[in-house]
């Protein structure tokens, strides 16, 4: 009986083990989609030289993460230690922290327009079964400090390793990022090259990546697309908020808040009227 017993506890040990793994393998996509060849860059960078992709969630990063690692990445690894050319962080200090030390870090930084910023968190986080307008109303403080962080770092950091772009024109066109990296880094980027990268990192292409998965909490290593990444897919702005909606969280925002946005995306900077 308890050889049997210990049979049972091996046996579910061993599956349960498979059964990570699984899991595991599952989140590293692999295909054309997933990489060139990693071993020698698109680009070549200075050896002590990083590029970090620096953002509030939810407002692009992870597209620019894959065109610049595309160009830049001289290899792969699945963590996020300054080892790598090209790391992606949200606001949480890591970033300040390694540019107070390392002035030369090229720092990358999209903004989108708050209210389509709060909605994606929003779904990203609670789903669309949440009372969507209050959510967002709770998570207006926070997106405000945010900002802020964001705000104090641009203007800190050498304005010469500093991009800041707009998520409505680079998501809708790469073309203009493109011209911008290579004025950045004095370097021309072969045409097969951009237009592969248009063809792999297009809508259609992050959603080959994301239906390997089948939910928002698991991703890519190597592209960081989570599952159900493209959430205006599943859950389109206006079947959840009216224009009165949005112009009620835009109003609710301080006014250096609006300012900011302003500064950067001009008129569309509130998302009301989109």
């Amino acid at each position: 009986m308890r050889l049997l017993l210990i049979l049972g506890m091996i046996l579910s040990v061993n599956l349960f083990a498979k059964q990570r793994k699984t899991t595991t393998q599952r989140r590293i996509v692999k295909g054309e989609y997933t990489y060139r060849d990693i071993n020698r860059p698109v680009i070549e960078l200075e050896p002590d030289q990083k590029i970090i992709i620096y953002s509030i969630p939810r407002t692009g990063s992870t597209l620019l993460y894959m065109v610049f690692q595309y160009l830049f990445e001289t290899k792969i690894k699945q963590d996020k230690s300054f080892d790598k050319k090209v790391v992606k962080y949200h606001i949480q200090g890591t970033c300040e922290k390694y540019c107070k030390n390392h002035s030369e870090t090229f720092v990358v930084i999209p903004i989108r327009n708050p209210i389509d910023t709060l909605f994606s968190q929003t779904i990203a986080k609670n789903g669309g079964s949440c009372n969507v307008k209050e959510v967002i109303h709770q998570r207006v403080a926070s997106l405000v400090r945010e900002t802020e962080i964001i705000s104090k770092f641009i203007n800190s950091h050498p304005k010469n390793k500093l991009f800041v772009c707009n998520y409505d024109e680079f998501t809708k066109d790469l073309d203009p990022l493109f011209t911008e990296i290579e004025m950045k880094f004095h370097v021309q980027i072969p045409i097969a090259e951009k237009e592969k990268i248009k063809r792999i990192f297009s809508k259609d292409g992050v959603r080959k990546i994301a239906s390997q998965f089948d939910r928002f909490v698991d991703y890519d290593f190597v592209t960081n697309v989570h599952g159900n990444h493209l959430l205006s897919d599943t859950y389109p702005i206006d079947s959840y908020l009216t224009q009165e909606d949005k112009q009620e969280v835009w109003d609710s925002l301080d006014e250096k808040t609006k300012a900011f946005f302003e500064d950067i995306l001009g008129t569309k900077a509130s998302g009301v009227g989109s």
